[in-house]
């Protein structure tokens, strides 16, 4: 007997419960956004680009914004907790829909090993404790606690979510305020010491560290309003741009360029040294703490929360995928056994980053890049079929996509220009990343799908 789903057994089953507002859509949104790879990409750029980083890092949140507000039409029409699976089964055929889902819910998986890490990292330094053995030890626990609060219920880890989320926007937005009387205007000269290449390299490591928000659209079966959702992606994204761009301003400003090799080499983040030059030590230890708050928004409802109602999806829909992941407990109305599952990968892939830290932060981060590039240009791709075959339905819709087709064009040239400076130099993973894809296909085409 096939383990997909019959008919009156999807029916029988317990839904997601509807739940979430707009807050807790934009928590959910701007922390996915908001990861610890700010905190630590952001030298990098500053690195490779100098002064003119900020400017990478602001066209790097223009295109990300594109491509969010890009989905908002398919949010809203078609909101599930499989976010792009639906949007790809309808519009372009049922392979695509789940290639996007599983890519997508992959990307997260994997940074469930690499932000978890860095999570256990940013509690060791804040502790003061000196082995990996303790980074590695609270890489776990965190992982595990964020877990249970997502077993708990959605309204509970939504409204850790939010909090964390919001303290540290705060915290940004306050060190940028306050930061920017303070900088020294003579610190941006030269503006591209290492020319306009220079900036332009630094666009990817800027659009890694704002991915996430499309993560918001696996909320489609828990949000009270679909309407929601278009407008959380367009908010998250002025969110996150205004507060990181006014921050990287104060960052710029208080450090000489001379000074950042150094920085980069002894792994030092921009921020903290910022904090500490204009404010002191006590200030670079809330800068280290807003790092953690990333990492932890990046985790509770970005790994923990999107892979299991991906899994969810598809096992409820019908695919060749274990009924129990279509399970949802009766109590909390959330999907248990995905979460277990997504939390024992997560774990795994943190005491392989024990032996092999450089296998997870950077072999397994690129493909985290390459899946979820995937997963938007499969969605794109869906954006104009969608205009294409149900145009009444679309204009029946309450929201549309402003400067209609430019927005998505505009999204799918950010894609572009993140693959090829990314992988310019890392062909190899980037065939590994076509490989494990055509797999995907290959898989759904002739199992999963059938």
């Amino acid at each position: 007997m096939s383990q997909s789903l019959s008919k009156t057994e999807t029916f029988q089953q317990p839904s997601l419960a509807k739940k979430l507002g707009f807050w807790y859509l934009w928590a959910i949104a701007v922390g996915a956004v908001v990861g610890d790879g700010i905190f630590m990409l952001m030298g990098s750029a500053f690195n490779e680009a100098g002064p003119s980083s900020v400017l990478a890092f602001l066209i790097a949140g223009i295109l990300q914004a594109f491509l969010m507000i890009s989905f908002g039409e398919l949010a809203v029409g078609m909101p599930s907790a499989g976010g792009p699976q639906l949007w790809g089964e309808r519009l372009l055929g049922k392979e695509w829909g789940v290639i996007s889902n599983l890519s997508f819910a992959i990307g997260w998986i994997i940074a469930g090993g690499s932000t978890g890490l860095a999570i256990g990292a940013y509690t060791q330094q804040l502790l003061g404790l000196n082995g990996v053995e303790w980074q590695i030890l609270f890489a776990l626990l965190w992982n595990l606690l964020f877990a249970l609060a997502n077993i708990a219920g959605v309204i509970v880890s939504a409204t850790v979510q939010f909090i964390l989320t919001a303290s540290l926007v705060a915290v940004m937005v306050i060190f940028g305020v306050a930061g920017v009387t303070l900088i020294d205007p003579n610190n941006f000269n030269p503006f591209m010491p290492n020319g306009l290449m220079g900036m332009v390299f630094a666009i990817p490591m800027g659009v890694y560290a704002y991915m996430g928000a499309s993560t918001v659209v696996y909320a489609g079966e828990e949000t009270k309003n679909a309407m929601n959702l278009p407008k959380v992606l367009v908010w998250s994204s002025v969110t996150f741009i205004a507060v990181y761009t006014l921050s990287q301003v104060v960052v710029v400003g208080s450090i000489p360029y001379s000074l950042v090799p150094e920085m980069v080499q002894n792994m030092i983040s921009p921020y903290t040294l910022a904090a500490e030059h204009l404010f002191g030590g006590v200030a670079a230890t809330i800068m280290n703490l807003a790092a953690w708050l990333a990492a932890a928004t990046c985790l509770i409802m970005g790994t923990m929360y999107a892979p299991p109602r991906s899994i969810y999806a598809l096992a409820k829909s019908g695919y060749r995928i274990p009924r129990v992941l279509a399970s949802v407990s009766k109590t909390t109305r959330v999907p248990v056994v995905g979460t277990l599952l997504t939390l024992a990968v997560s774990e795994v892939l943190v005491l392989v980053g024990w032996f092999d830290p450089n296998f997870v932060y950077v072999t397994l981060a690129l493909q985290l890049v390459f899946a979820w590039c995937v997963s938007w240009l499969i969605s794109l791709a869906a954006v104009f079929a969608y205009r294409k075959k149900y145009p009444d339905e679309v204009r029946r819709l309450k929201w549309h996509i402003p400067l209609y087709p430019v927005t998505p064009i505009i999204g799918i040239v950010g894609i572009i220009v993140v693959i090829v400076f990314t992988f310019m130099y890392s062909i190899i993973d980037l065939i590994a990343g076509i490989v494990w894809v055509s797999l995907l296909y290959i898989a759904t085409k002739y199992y999963i799908a059938k």
